[in-house]
């Protein structure tokens, strides 16, 4: 984040709320749960185990508003919402590994808690704090969900990427998915719809945008010194995929998705205490200790590749995303990840038959 000085008028407000250069200070240690959604449909809808539709749902039910991220209609920019219907809720489930605007939602936020509404606000951890201090002297009903992240990739990289798959097919996206649980949660795809009917599906890693993302190449300069990179949590709950839980409690991995949930504040166990009385949710003790070690980003934030200057000078000379990526995609790479993946999954499946 950057100050235009001859617009400041030297107020102070943007660095009361901004999290950068933030040190994250908690005597509390979050308590972890691994959870997932009991209606089935439910649970395939999102990307892991779909708490956050509970904890969503249990609010609405209560009278209350959510927000959350939700892709705009032509899948080219993913913008914070404000809902209040059940209906609403599809649009917020799923990852979308792209900065999201917060700008409109923000205000709907503020104005919605001081007309003394509930509010359950889900972002990265960033946001979460920029609302908290925004929201000050009328956060007594808001509750906070942040998420274990990565880091966010850049909006117009986004938008190139698409303007260019819809190029070479000569048809208009009509959905985009970052993580198809078609397969199963432990073999995701990235799949894409087009306007002529076709589907095209592909393992993550093969995908040049989600192997950018992964390899920390498409992110903000200030997401490799994130400050919320850490076990420490600004949100009331927090949310993320429950990685290699199979390893020490198999009987939370039956491939349909399991999520981790930490919580960090009373408000935060209340919630998910509503929701869970509700019935919809299955919530089963874990180890804040397996958390992180299996959770790079509860850590530390994603280091800097080299490569990240490489590809972002090549981008805005070119303007191209497919010509700018060829810096860091490598064919080898993909035909080993490929190799991994067909393997990983006739493992799985050996495993499941002979348990």
């Amino acid at each position: 984040p950057e100050v235009d000085e001859s617009r400041c008028s030297q107020c102070g407000n943007c660095r009361s709320v901004c999290g950068a250069g933030l040190k994250v200070e908690s005597a509390v240690k979050p308590c972890a749960y691994a959870a997932w959604h009991q209606v089935p449909q439910i649970r395939a809808e999102g990307t892991s185990g779909s708490v956050f539709t509970a904890l969503a749902a249990t609010v609405i039910r209560e009278g209350g508003d959510v927000a959350g991220a939700a892709f705009s209609p032509d899948y080219r920019s993913v913008c914070h919402t404000v809902v209040d219907s059940d209906k609403g809720l599809a649009a917020l489930r799923g990852s979308k590994y792209v900065q999201s605007s917060t700008e409109a939602c923000f205000r709907d936020v503020l104005d919605a808690l001081r007309l003394g509404r509930d509010v359950f606000f889900s972002g990265t951890p960033c946001q979460v704090h920029a609302l908290q201090r925004l929201a000050r002297g009328c956060s007594s009903r808001l509750t906070t969900c942040d998420l274990v992240c990565h880091g966010v990739p850049s909006p117009g990289v986004f938008r190139s990427y698409l303007s260019e798959l819809e190029e070479k097919k000569a048809s208009r996206i009509t959905r985009y998915e970052f993580r198809d649980k078609r397969l199963g949660w432990n073999f995701p795809r990235v799949t894409v719809t087009y306007a002529d009917g076709s589907v095209h599906r592909r393992i993550p890693w093969v995908d040049r945008f989600l192997n950018g993302f992964y390899a920390g190449v498409l992110l903000r300069p200030s997401c490799y010194l994130c400050p919320f990179a850490c076990p420490e949590r600004v949100g009331d709950l927090t949310l993320g995929d429950c990685w290699r839980v199979a390893a020490s409690h198999p009987r939370y991995d039956d491939n349909k998705g399991t999520s981790l949930v930490l919580v960090s504040s009373a408000r935060g166990a209340s919630l998910l205490k509503r929701a869970q009385a509700l019935g919809s949710l299955f919530v089963g003790e874990y180890a804040l200790d397996l958390a992180c070690q299996r959770n790079t980003n509860l850590r530390s934030s994603a280091p800097q590749p080299p490569n990240r200057n490489v590809f972002f000078d090549r981008y805005l000379r070119t303007r191209r995303f497919d010509q700018a990526s060829a810096t860091y995609v490598r064919p080898w790479f993909l035909i080993r990840k490929r190799v991994e993946q067909a393997v990983k999954q006739l493992l799985w499946l050996f495993l499941r038959q002979h348990q």
